[in-house]
Parts: structure tokens; sequence; C-alpha cells
């Protein structure tokens, strides 16, 4: 007699779902040990929608200082402009942004590509940084991270801040192979010199020292012995600094009224404000993790995974992310500046130990490292669309103020209130051939509204080197018995505030976007004096 098996359904949906399981899960850690192919083809997709950001968002208040100086005849022009003390920048950066725009033009692609290809180089540095304790899969994460979170904002920004964070992370790899033998005279050599280079980028990448220098003392009280190598090294990246004293002099007289001031309070909010694009993808991939790792613990496929990371590694990782706590501390009893963004390459601390992290946590599943890490590639991409929309709206936004602009500009003057505005109108119109946009300069009166005086003294001494119609503001108000007005509340304009103040007469000519055109004339009477410096 014949018996028939009935096969349950369910079980048979099971085994299948199992069965597409294991080929995807055998199909991506065969990906993943192909992971020289993984890193070039995100390092392309990278460059890929960075370039476009580069070519579509409009040159903006510091990248026109960026644009201005380093258009300079010759390398001692920049360097005179630079004795100004109006651009607190080193010379180095200046000799990058020019070799860039003598290959790529004079355009924002020129400018901003050496910052481009070094946010690249830092993620690049992360991954191979990392993968030497972790599964490749896990590197790409680290690889990922920093574009999702407001670092990613200097990818694309002709300031120095990219090229740093490139160069740290160069320097940060080549500690580590140093530190391990590997041809370790070529890699203190790559060491000295990516410190260099960083700290002659950008005076404040001195704090580089401080992560580097802490992962040291840990390897001093792990073997009690002190490598003279790595420390000369260290110490050597400084001396390039001694040839930048001069401009450093200048620069530190415009520290005293500052527009950025320390507070410790600016700590958390360093934090809050790196993490917050990447708030969403954070809470993504952990969703993800956790429920891919409960899965393998409840169908027993859990694995054991010890993977132990150096004492001095997690040390420079942590040294990284404390940064803002010691630039703050610099600023507070040296320098007197501060910004968030002098500390950005807290990054790469942050970095490390997310992929640390979720290897621990995934018990080294390559699998799950690449999921991981394509999700966070899919999030940054969804960034990068949106923030290339708003870039494109942004042009056209800055197009149409400057058409207004233009069809106001009759028989009176035309003053913008908001310096950052004029700076961005006024090279708009250089550009165009077309516009006459005028800014009212005092500088004791600037700091007596604002608080600082340093964009005022920088617009002062920046209209020698650019197309600026900057005006003495006494001067001005004496010889016009009326003007126009544009512009919209702004934390560093003042004018019409202490024309107000001294009875000038203002009426609402138009509207535009946010900003307001405004008609100014002077007090009725003979004896109302406006621009006082009360």
């Amino acid at each position: 007699m014949l018996s028939t098996v009935t096969e349950i359904p369910g079980r048979s949906r099971v085994s299948s779902l199992t069965t597409v399981l294991g080929r995807s899960q055998r199909a991506l850690l065969s990906l993943e040990q192909r992971w020289p192919y993984l890193l070039a083809f995100f390092s392309a997709i990278f460059l890929v929608i960075t370039v476009l950001q580069d070519l579509t968002r409009p040159l903006w208040n510091d990248e026109l200082f960026t644009f201005y100086i380093s258009r300079q005849n010759s390398l001692g022009d920049v360097w005179k402009a630079l004795l100004t003390g109006a651009e607190q920048l080193p010379l180095f950066f200046f000799a990058l942004v020019r070799f860039s725009t003598r290959l790529f033009g004079t355009n924002p692609l020129g400018l901003r590509l050496p910052e481009t290809v070094g946010f690249l180089l830092m993620n690049i540095s992360i991954f191979l940084f990392v993968r030497k304790r972790i599964p490749a899969s896990y590197g790409l994460l680290g690889f990922m991270f920093p574009s999702v979170t407001q670092a990613y904002y200097f990818a694309y920004e002709a300031r120095p801040y990219g090229l740093v964070m490139g160069f740290a992370g160069l320097a940060m790899l080549s500690w580590q192979n140093a530190v391990e033998g590997r041809r370790r005279p070529l890699w203190l050599a790559v060491l000295a010199f990516s410190l260099a280079c960083a700290v002659n980028c950008h005076y404040y990448a001195v704090l580089l020292l401080f992560p580097f220098g802490l992962a040291e003392v840990v390897r001093f009280c792990e073997t009690r012995r002190f490598d003279r190598g790595t420390s000369l090294a260290i110490g050597a990246s400084l001396l390039p600094l001694g040839f930048s004293l001069p401009v450093i002099r200048a620069a530190s007289h415009y520290s005293s009224h500052f527009w950025a001031r320390p507070s410790w309070r600016l700590v958390i909010s360093f934090y809050e404000d790196l993490l917050l694009p990447s708030g969403f993808a954070l809470l993504l991939i952990g969703v993800i993790a956790g429920l891919v790792v409960y899965r393998l613990k409840d169908e027993g496929h859990g694995r054991s995974w010890n993977s132990r990371f150096p004492r001095h590694e997690f040390a420079l990782a942590i040294g990284f992310i404390l940064l803002p706590s010691v630039a703050i501390c610099l600023a507070k009893f040296v320098t007197g500046a501060f910004t968030p963004r002098y500390a950005i390459y807290a990054v790469i601390g942050l970095s490390i130990l997310l992929s640390w992290s979720f290897a621990r946590i995934g018990r080294g599943n390559s699998a799950l490292g690449l999921i991981l890490a394509g999700t966070l590639a899919c999030c940054w991409l969804i960034i990068g669309v949106r923030q290339y929309q708003q870039f494109r709206w942004n042009a056209v936004l800055e197009d149409q103020t400057f058409e207004y602009l233009a069809s106001k500009g009759g028989d009176l003057p035309l003053v913008i209130l908001s310096p950052h505005q004029f700076f961005v109108q006024s090279h708009r119109a250089d550009a165009k051939g077309r516009g006459h946009l005028i800014y009212l300069a005092d500088v004791p009166l600037a700091l007596k509204y604002t608080g600082t005086d340093t964009v005022e003294r920088g617009l002062l001494t920046l209209r020698n080197y650019a197309p600026l119609a900057v005006k003495d503001y006494h001067q001005f108000i004496a010889t016009h018995q009326s003007f126009l007005a544009y512009g919209y509340p702004d934390p560093f304009g003042w004018v019409l505030e202490d024309l107000m103040e001294s009875g000038w007469r203002v009426s609402i000519k138009g509207r535009h976007d946010t900003s307001l055109l405004y008609l100014l004339q002077p007090p009725a009477y003979s004896g109302g004096a406006a621009g006082s410096t009360r």
C-alpha cells in the first residue's frame, strides 16, 4: 500500500525563503572578498555625486575670499594679501587652489575639487585603517559614514577643511603602518608630510597633534618604550609653520573682536549639528543590525567572534572625537576664536568607532556589513539628490535677486545692507558685467551694533583685491540726500539701524523674496546729524 505525504505549505515557504537567504548571503560574501572593486565603485559614485555638487552650488561669502585671493598674479601677491590679516589661512592652501584652477579653470569646480579629493582621501583612509581589524564590509560602513553627516558639506566648499580631513586620514593610516613596522621609514615620512600639509592648510589643524599624542601616550603605557620615530615625525610637522609666522601675527589682530567666540555649550551643539543629517540613517542601520542579529540567534546561526582592537588605536579614535573640547580650550585661553568647523575632523574618530561597534554587534558577519554599508550609501544618495536640487534652486534665487537689484539701479545709488549678500551679488554683477552695488562700512559702528568688526575690516581690505564698491559710511551719507537700500535682518547688518536712530526717514519701496527695498532720506531739520559714533 502506497502512502502519500502531504507537504505543509508553510514549511515549504520557509524552506524556500531560507534557501534564498542562504544564496544571498553567499553572494554577499563573495562580493565582500572583492573589496578593492567595491572600494573603487563606492569612490567613483562619491566623485560623480560630489562633483555635481561642486558644479551646481553657488559660491558664497567665505568661498569668495578664496576666489579673489587665489587669483592674484603670483604667490608673492597672495602672500601680500595674507599679510593684511583679512584672510586667516596659510599660503600653502592657496598654492593648492591655484594649482587646481590652472588645471580646471577659475570656476566652482576648480576651486572646490581639492576639497572633494581630500574628503575622498579621508574616506579611503578610514576604510583601510579599520579593515586591518574587521571585515572589509564594515570598513565600507566607515567609508560612507562621514558623507551622511554635516562634515560632507566641506567636501564641496572651497575652504581648506576638506583638504585637512584628507591629510588627517592619510596621517592616521601612515601612523598605523609605521607603528606596525611596515616600511617604517617611508610611513614615518608620509606621517610627517601629511600632518605638515594639514597644519599648513589651516592653522587650527594643529589640533590633530592631540589624537596622535594621546595614542602615543597609550602606546608608551603599554610597552614602556618611547617611540622616537613617530614622536619626531609628529613634531616635525610643525616646522613649516615657522614660515607662516608673519601671517599668523597679522591674523591675530582680528581675534580681539572675532565674530565667533568660544563657549563651552558649543561642545554639545557640535555633536548635535554634526550628527543631525545622519539621524535617520543611524536609526535605520541600527534597526537592520538588530533584526538580523536577532534572526541569526533565533535560528541558531549565531557565531562567536572575538576581534580585539589595539588600545592605542582606540585612543587615537577617542582623541579625534574629543577635538571639539580641545579646540574650545585652545580658543578660550589662546586664540579667542572658535567655530564648529575648526573641529570637524572629529568625524574620523566617530567613523572608526561606528565601524568597530557594528562589526562587534554583527559578530563580523560580512553579509550584514555590506547590507549596512549599502543602506548608508542609499541614504547618502537621497541626501545628495536633495542637496543638488536645493543648490539649483538657490542659483535661480540668486539670479532672480540680481535681476531685481539691477532693475532698481536708476538715478539713486543702491546700498546692500547685508555684507554677505553684498559680497555674493557684487561677484555676480562683476561676472555679468553690469550692476553697481554699494556697501557702507564703518568699523566702530559695526563693533557697536554687532559686537564684531571682523566682517567690516575684511571687506575694507578685500576691496583692494576684488571689484567691491565698499564706501566709507560717513562720507557717503554726507554727500547723498537720498539713496536706496536693500536687505533683510542680518546679524552683521547695522546701517539701517544707525540711520533710523539718527532720524533718517525710511519708506518701503518694494519687496523681493524675504528682503525689502527701502528709500532713505535725511532728517528734514538741518541739525540732524546722522551716523554719529555715539
